[in-house]
């Protein structure tokens, strides 16, 4: 999958542009604020129809106007799809594929796979478990057509739940919650071992790759539950009720519910230690960088195809040789890269990319 071009209309600093990107790198390269990343958020809502900045995507609009637009041609599986968002103050957000409106998020994005990695994605590792578990939400919305509905349903049994436990509703009415949420929560579970079984080995080996410290700094990732996960769906389900019900107490105590998948967390380790405690500012990085590549090769092999790759400011805190390491692993995907100077030497082999300076609110291919 690729994009083969793009155009803005009042989109934050960008009145009007139009530009055709290589179909393997490109690099926005200009001075801090400037509107690098501005271009990669066009991208991302391009082709997931959601900003990866805000939930309200109505901020990205050109303070002075009343809508902003977003039109690009994509490439997927073979077949040219025209796709276009539409962001308005006064009215919903407008989606269409081919001039066809299109009336939901799943139906829009769910042959747009993309993989982003942002400056502040280091938080995944030293931050609290937030992070985490949003970040195996958002892959497994890219790889599971069912799971972003899965995910949706669980948390508004949850919520129904946590307000009946704050008024302190019917104990009949908490056996229906906890059966739902048995049977929701068992399957977001399994959905998240099976990933983290493909994305383990991957991140893995690629954190040896970029790294310096070799097999020396062993990164291994997994998902902390309650459960097993060699566990079947049906005794899941059987236990997860057994412990709602045997929590419930606790629970109208605290005014929450507990126990389930908003409460689990991914653990990630660098040499056998935990990784938010003891790995340095460039072994965080490092590491958040071997989850994206990690994330490219299991999108690859559950979607069958190659997700849009949009790296902002990637280069710091990156030695040469890390860049080279790091390049060779992208080569086969369409990637947009943000930072402050223009690259003057190819990354490999070939000079397969383009380079736009971005200035006065312009995008110029040089």
């Amino acid at each position: 999958m690729f994009v083969k071009d793009i155009q803005l209309l009042s989109f934050r600093n960008y009145e009007n542009i139009y530009f055709k990107p290589h179909r393997k790198m490109n690099i926005f390269y200009g001075q801090n604020a400037q509107g690098k990343t501005n271009l990669l958020e066009a991208i991302y809502i391009l082709l997931r129809a959601k900003s990866f900045r805000q939930a309200n995507d109505r901020q990205a609009i050109a303070f002075d106007k009343d809508f902003s637009f977003i039109r690009g041609r994509v490439e997927s599986f073979g077949f040219d799809y025209i796709h276009e968002v539409k962001l308005s103050r006064k009215e919903a957000k407008k989606l269409r594929v081919n001039e066809e409106s299109i009336d939901s998020l799943l139906n829009y994005n769910r042959n747009n796979p993309v993989v982003l990695f942002q400056p502040e994605d280091i938080l995944m590792v030293k931050e609290g478990p937030d992070l985490r578990r949003a970040y195996l939400n958002n892959l497994l919305d890219q790889v599971d057509g069912s799971y972003a509905s899965l995910l949706k349903s669980y948390r508004q049994i949850l919520y129904q739940k946590n307000l009946a436990l704050k008024k302190e509703e019917d104990p009949l009415l908490f056996d229906v919650y906890d059966r739902q949420l048995s049977q929701l929560g068992s399957q977001i579970i399994l959905k998240r071992f099976a990933l983290v079984r493909l994305l383990g080995p991957r991140v893995q080996e690629n954190y040896e790759k970029i790294s310096r410290g070799g097999r020396e700094e062993r990164v291994t990732i997994s998902y902390q539950s309650s459960f097993s996960e060699d566990t079947s769906l049906e005794d899941m389900k059987k236990i997860y009720w057994e412990r709602l019900k045997k929590d419930r107490s606790k629970d109208l105590h605290l005014k929450t519910t507990s126990f389930g998948p908003h409460r689990e967390d991914l653990d990630i380790k660098i040499s056998g230690r935990e990784a938010k405690n003891y790995a340095s500012q460039g072994q965080q990085r490092s590491i958040v960088l071997a989850f994206k590549l990690g994330e490219l090769e299991v999108i690859k092999k559950l979607t069958s195809q190659m997700p849009v790759l949009l790296l902002d400011d990637v280069f710091s805190e990156l030695d040469d040789q890390r860049q080279a390491l790091f390049f060779s692993s992208i080569r086969d995907c369409q990637s947009f890269i943000t930072t402050t100077d223009s690259l003057k030497e190819s990354p490999g082999e070939d000079r397969n990319l383009k380079q736009y300076k971005i200035e006065n609110n312009q995008v110029k291919e040089r």
